[in-house]
């Protein structure tokens, strides 16, 4: 590595319109000034800042960066780029003259479908470095793994499913009697430069890819889990394949984009209710207790409170010592393409910050509660920004729904039960013929 000082993805950010820090869970709109300015990313992406104590953002956190991230056993991770204002001279440059923000690593561009990735792939070699490619690739997949305990040890039961994979080759070694042509700066044909090693210099290469129409949205790890895993990522991943046996001393370096799909909630209008009638006592001292929990409509903006009404009549003849209220984002992670009940699964639960109505209510009395659940997801392992919409019919190793869950608390040695309310979570409504109506949404 000694040869190679910088190797690093610059990603285009002139055309985003937002951009998210998964480490702040902070959403960066486009300046009005029509470009993006370097003091905008200070402090941002930064790992070090989480304080020693919030040990589930650091899991969160981590969780993002081992989806991002893709190494192989026996390749190597770039450096991270150095600061350095001299600027040495460039024989293979591909780039543009335009300004350009080098974003930091945990700083995502978000992207729909349809949209075009384009950047530049940035290399400073000290010295003569011997390769057979360097290329860029963006990939975009779901993944889970399950992993599986026998009496021999474990065995890792994974499986991808790939809705994008393109390479490009940007560089690549000739050799005697080749007849290509080395690569110079007045050069715009679309060919890979070539030349028998890395020279010394500052090197930019260019890229751009489009992304499928029906590309799937992004999603992070829901398992909340390193082992037992399961996203939806997309990653640009710039390789110096050394062509060795197994990897070995490839070099690579990531950055990641984020991908949102539109969902819009504006058929989601009928009402959201639950209706449970609960009958009490173990022996004796029977009696009854009715709810029924309410929300305005189906739908819900992602980002934004969910309002739910409560009413409740105690005919029993005990308390009712509270009453808890939350989002709760409940599946399946399966490493197969066909879902049987006998198919391996990784269930999972994430749920929002509990809303309480913090009164007893006694014996005979029939309150009605109106509580707003925010939508606050920063207890559980997943970033309640980054979570999925709609469904995942796309997807078919991941699977998952959305409910509202009204829990009534009572007494030891009486239990508690459970009203559920389901619900649909976009991120726009075509109502309003804009997405503005949902201001926590990446979506645009």
């Amino acid at each position: 590595m000694d040869s190679i000082d910088v190797f690093d993805i610059h990603v285009d950010i002139d055309d985003r319109k937002h951009l998210y820090d998964y480490v702040t869970g902070k959403r960066l709109v486009h300046p009005q000034s029509g470009q993006w300015d370097a003091i905008q990313f200070r402090g941002l992406g930064n790992k070090e800042g989480i304080p020693s104590d919030n040990k589930k953002l650091k899991e969160k956190v981590q969780l993002m960066d081992n989806s991002i991230t893709d190494i192989g056993c026996l390749e190597k991770k770039a450096k991270g780029k150095k600061d350095d204002s001299k600027v040495e001279p460039s024989f293979f440059d591909m780039s543009e003259e335009k300004s350009s923000v080098s974003l930091p690593r945990r700083v995502l561009p978000v992207y729909k479908p349809g949209d075009t990735v384009s950047g530049s792939v940035v290399l400073k070699v000290n010295k003569p470095f011997k390769a057979d490619y360097l290329t860029v690739n963006l990939s975009g997949y779901a993944h889970v793994n399950i992993r599986v305990y026998h009496r021999y040890g474990y065995t890792d039961v994974h499986k991808e499913e790939y809705f994008l994979d393109q390479t490009i080759t940007l560089w690549e070694k000739s050799h005697d009697g080749d007849k290509g042509r080395d690569f110079s700066i007045l050069d715009t044909s679309s060919l890979p430069a070539r030349s028998s090693e890395l020279p010394v210099g500052h090197h930019t290469f260019t890229f751009a890819f489009v992304l499928p129409s029906k590309a799937p949205q992004s999603i992070p790890n829901l398992t909340g889990k390193t082992i037992n895993r399961g996203y939806l990522v997309y990653r640009l991943k710039a390789k110096i394949d050394k062509g060795r046996l197994l990897s070995l001393g490839n070099i690579n370096t990531h950055k990641g984009i984020w991908v949102v799909t539109p969902v819009d909630i504006s058929s989601s209008l009928q009402q959201a209710s639950a209706l449970k009638d609960f009958r009490t006592g173990i022996i004796c001292a029977p009696g009854r207790i009715s709810v029924r929990a309410y929300s305005p409509t189906t739908g819900v903006l992602l980002g934004n409170p969910v309002p739910v009404t409560i009413d409740v009549d105690n005919k029993s003849n005990d308390p009712i010592t509270g009453i808890e209220a939350y989002i709760r984002f409940k599946g399946r992670a399966r490493p197969a393409f066909k879902r049987t009940p006998f198919t391996l699964a990784q269930r999972f639960t994430i749920k929002s910050e509990r809303c309480y109505t913090g009164e007893v209510i006694s014996p005979g009395m029939c309150p009605s509660y109106q509580l707003s659940i925010p939508w606050d997801f920063s207890g559980s392992h997943a970033d309640g920004n980054l979570l999925p919409v709609g469904s995942l019919y796309e997807v078919s190793l991941l699977e998952g729904t959305y409910d509202v869950i009204v829990k009534i608390v009572r007494k030891s040695p009486h239990r508690d039960f459970e009203l559920s309310l389901p619900i649909t979570v976009g991120n726009y409504s075509g109502l309003y013929g804009d997405s503005e109506t949902c201001p926590n949404s990446l979506y645009y």
